[in-house]
C-alpha cells in the first residue's frame, strides 16, 4: 500500500532582493563551514567560504540551499523524515513543494530548484 499523501504546506519567503539573499546564503553556508572546521578540531581543516562574487551556479546552489533551511524552520517535520529510508516518498513529496515555492518566489532559482528536485 502507497504511504499516504502529505498535506500541502505553505511556506512563507521574505521578499528578498537578489543581492541580499546572496548575501545572507553566504553568511549562513560560511557559518556552517567554519562550525564543521572546528568540530573537526584540525589545525589543516580547509574551510572552503564563498563569496558574493563566487560562479553564479555556486550562489544559486547556495540560496536554494539556504531557503529550504528558511522553509524547514517553518515545517520541523520536513527535517525530521529527511534520511529516513520508510519516509523517503513522504519527504520528496514536501521537498517537491519546497522547491516549487522557492521557485516561485525567486524565479531566477528555479533552474537549481528544479536540478535539486532530481537529487
Amino acid at each position: 500500500m502507497p504511504p499516504p499523501s502529505e498535506p500541502e504546506l505553505s511556506f512563507r519567503l521574505l521578499g528578498l532582493s537578489k543581492q541580499t539573499l546572496i548575501a545572507q546564503a553566504c553568511q549562513f553556508h560560511n557559518r556552517r563551514e567554519k562550525a564543521k572546521a572546528a568540530l573537526l578540531d584540525d589545525l589543516y581543516a580547509e574551510v572552503k567560504l564563498v563569496q558574493a562574487n563566487a560562479h553564479p551556479r555556486v550562489l544559486e546552489r547556495l540560496c536554494v540551499s539556504y531557503l529550504q533551511q528558511v522553509c524547514e524552520k517553518q515545517h520541523p517535520r520536513i527535517g525530521e523524515l529527511r534520511g529516513d529510508p520508510e519516509q523517503f516518498e513522504s519527504y520528496s513529496q514536501l521537498k517537491s513543494q519546497m522547491l516549487q515555492a522557492i521557485a516561485e518566489r525567486h524565479p531566477w532559482l528555479a533552474h537549481e530548484c528544479e536540478r535539486q528536485s532530481f537529487i
